[in-house]
């Protein structure tokens, strides 16, 4: 498959995606074969549900990111995609009946507690996370998931222990700096 470059996607001026996030999609792709429904945590501008959506078009995608700044630029990029659905919505206060064969995100990866901020507050919300926050979504996630299915991120934290919040590790591979994750429930 040949993989984007920065330009085929619309971007705010305060969000570049990264490497880590076409490193994701790359990861997911070479695990995964047959599903039904994805879901995106903080999708951003929707770089990595965009090309996974080009490889899984009978999937069902559901895309969420709590930022009203990102959403013409989500609309704009995941236009193409009928199969690609987005709601603008917190993760921890959103609740559904559904559950997904695949939950996936690359959260903000510097901890807040122990990063430098910007003086943009945007580029903070996209960049740090509180670690107890982080570990929430890990919690909620698993509420959500599918009896077979799979939590997908990356991280750069080289020590994240999700069995403590009822997964277990199905695979860890680090690739230029980031951790690449795959966990299922236990």
């Amino acid at each position: 498959m040949a993989y984007i470059i920065e330009e085929d996607y619309h971007q705010p001026d305060f969000y570049h995606f990264t490497q880590d996030s076409l490193e994701l999609v790359r990861f997911i792709e070479e695990k995964e074969n047959s599903w039904e429904s994805a879901l995106e945590v903080g999708s951003g501008c929707g770089v990595i549900t965009g090309e996974l959506a080009k490889t899984f078009s009978s999937g069902k995608f559901l895309v969420l990111e709590k930022l009203k700044e990102f959403r013409p630029y989500l609309e704009k990029n995941l236009s193409s995609y009928p199969h690609v659905q987005m709601k603008m919505t917190d993760f921890l206060k959103f609740e559904t009946d559904k559950s997904f064969d695949l939950i996936y995100f690359n959260p903000p990866y510097f901890y807040e507690e122990s990063s430098r901020p910007s003086l943009n507050q945007l580029k903070n919300q996209c960049r740090q996370i509180k670690s107890e926050l982080f570990q929430q979504w890990i919690i909620h996630a698993k509420k959500m998931l599918s009896s077979r299915g799979r939590l997908y991120f990356c991280h750069r934290d080289k020590h994240i222990i999700a069995e403590d919040w009822g997964f277990k590790l199905k695979e860890k591979r680090e690739k230029k700096g980031c951790i690449l994750y795959s966990w299922a429930l236990f």
